[in-house]
């Protein structure tokens, strides 16, 4: 079971992988492929945010 923590870090590295494909493939300069780079990244900053209000005893009772 993923504690908040863990879940956050996580996510900060899916975010980094996204930037640093990103940065590698050959559409890049598709605007269509821009607005969903930025879209995935919104999403997943919009879920940092929520677990800024949980912690991780509510978390885990509420996984079991």
């Amino acid at each position: 079971m993923f504690k908040i923590k863990e879940l956050t870090i996580g996510i900060k590295s899916i975010q980094d992988f996204i930037n640093h494909a990103a940065k590698r493939l050959p559409d890049k300069d598709n605007r269509g492929f821009t607005d969903h780079i930025n879209y995935m990244q919104e999403v997943l900053n919009r879920v940092l945010d929520i677990f800024r209000y949980f912690d991780d005893t509510w978390y885990n009772s509420k996984r079991q």
